[in-house]
C-alpha cells in the first residue's frame, strides 16, 4: 500500500522538474497584435545596425519593453509587466541617464561594438527559481541577436530600475 502512496508524489515531482528546466535558446516574446517602435519610420537596412533592443525579465518582478534610441531621447514601448499585458509607450531624455550608459547603448544599436561575450557555464540546479533576464538586439529585417555583453546587461537593468521607479510614481 505504501508503494502506491508515492506514485501522486513522484509523478508530481517529475513534472515540475522537467518543466523547470531552463531552454537553450528563447526568442523574444514579442506580442503579435502590437506595431514595435522600430516599423514606425522607414530606414535603409544596413546589416550591422540595429532598430531595438528587447528586454524580458521572466520569473519575479516580469516585465518586458523594446527599447529604441532617438537622437535626444530613449523611447520605450512596455508591452508586459506584472504578468499582465500593457501597451505603454513613452520616453526619457537622455540626458537622464549616465552618458557612458547611452554610448554604450547607441554602439549597440549602431552595430559597432559586439553584443556577444563569452558565457560562463552555470552548474544546474534540480529546481529552478528566482528571477531571469533575457535581451536582444532586433534589426529593420526582424532578425534577431542575443546579447551576451556583460556591461550591456547592467546597463539595461539599470533602465529597468528607472522605468519602475517612474511607474512607481
Amino acid at each position: 500500500m505504501k508503494k502506491i502512496a508515492w506514485f501522486p508524489f513522484l509523478f508530481c515531482s517529475s513534472v515540475l522538474l522537467s518543466c523547470c528546466q531552463p531552454k537553450a535558446e528563447q526568442q523574444p516574446e514579442t506580442p503579435q497584435n502590437v506595431t514595435p517602435l522600430c516599423n514606425q519610420t522607414p530606414i535603409q537596412e544596413d546589416s550591422a545596425r540595429y532598430d531595438v533592443i528587447s528586454f524580458i525579465r521572466k520569473g519575479g518582478g516580469n516585465m518586458a519593453f523594446l527599447l529604441q534610441a532617438k537622437k535626444d531621447s530613449l523611447s520605450f514601448f512596455l508591452y508586459q509587466m506584472n504578468f499582465q499585458d500593457t501597451s505603454l509607450v513613452f520616453s526619457f531624455e537622455k540626458q537622464h541617464f549616465d552618458s557612458t550608459d547611452v554610448a554604450l547603448l547607441d554602439s549597440l544599436l549602431n552595430g559597432t561594438i559586439d553584443l556577444k561575450e563569452p558565457i560562463a557555464e552555470q552548474p544546474q540546479r534540480p529546481m529552478m527559481t528566482g528571477t531571469w533576464v533575457y535581451t536582444y538586439a532586433i534589426k529593420p529585417s526582424g532578425e534577431t541577436d542575443t546579447i551576451t555583453l556583460k556591461r550591456a546587461e547592467e546597463v539595461l537593468i539599470h533602465i529597468e530600475d528607472s522605468i519602475r521607479n517612474m511607474l512607481s510614481n
